[in-house]
């Protein structure tokens, strides 16, 4: 079996998954990191008319159950073009072990059946799905389109290829300038690595047993942005070397060993490219 499923602070279900050998969520809330890591700080809820937002790791579907449910709930009246990327095709199989109790379940009942290939539309938004390497992807979606990016793949440290330079440029240019990207991670390669494909960079809120995530932007004047003595300060620091992925297509195992003598070569006083 490939998930193991968990119940989290908040009684809902995450996944453990063992070929990443990582949660898909914070054990102190699934879904409530949902709620208050991404669809919150994304200001998707304040946006009116046609709002479009890419799920960058759809996982079991919270971010997106999360942004409707609360739209419906907050009676908002736009209506929300969600377009989910996710590489585990065996996604659907583990959402059938996801229950909440409540009016979640008809939202959710709906994305179980975007999970399985369908694209649904209903009067409030439209979901789909699209499986295969993000990275790939990308390159098939319109530029300045996307309204909110939740950017929830697994840690950097498992899933390097989603947390390079070169992805968040090629997702920089698929934004609008109002558009937030939302994070769970703070670390400062992260960080770094956002900021040299050109966004601005500030902190996330704290959730949960996270002390801090992160948001983006290009433009977006309400995103107090961290300060620049804060990248000043980390040119000086090896750990903030970010991933880098020139042709976006290389394994895990080639970036970070790439990074790993980067770092090494940093230690040693020599110029990084």
């Amino acid at each position: 079996m490939q998930f193991t499923t968990l119940i989290t602070d908040d009684n809902t279900i995450t996944m453990f998954d063992n070929a990443y050998n990582e949660a898909m969520h914070s054990l102190s809330g699934a879904y409530h990191e949902a709620v208050y890591m991404h669809v919150i700080p994304s200001q998707a809820l304040s946006r009116k008319g046609d709002v479009y937002v890419l799920d960058i790791g759809f996982g079991l579907g919270y971010n997106v159950l999360a942004l409707c449910a609360e739209a419906v709930k907050q009676k908002h009246y736009g209506f929300y073009t969600i377009i989910s990327l996710e590489k585990n095709t065996d996604i659907p199989y583990a959402m059938e072990h996801v229950c909440f109790n409540d009016e979640r379940d008809t939202i959710y009942a709906l994305l179980k059946k975007s999970a399985r290939g369908e694209k649904i539309t209903t009067d409030c938004f439209s979901h789909s799905v699209v499986y295969g390497d993000a990275r790939q992807i990308l390159s098939h979606l319109p530029v300045q389109f996307f309204d909110a990016v939740f950017h929830d793949p697994f840690s950097p440290a498992k899933n390097p290829e989603l947390w390079t330079v070169d992805f968040f440029q090629k997702l920089f240019t698929l934004c609008k300038d109002e558009c937030i990207v939302t994070t769970y991670s703070a670390a400062v390669h992260v960080r770094t690595a956002l900021k040299k494909a050109g966004f601005i960079v500030g902190r996330g809120p704290e959730v949960g047993r996270k002390k801090e995530g992160t948001i983006a932007t290009k433009k977006n004047t309400t995103v107090l942005p961290l300060d620049e003595s804060y990248f000043t300060y980390l040119e000086k620091d090896p750990k903030a070397l970010p991933f880098t992925d020139p042709e976006l297509c290389d394994t895990p195992e080639e970036i970070r060993k790439r990074r790993k003598i980067q770092m090494h070569e940093f230690k040693k006083g020599l110029q990084v490219p």
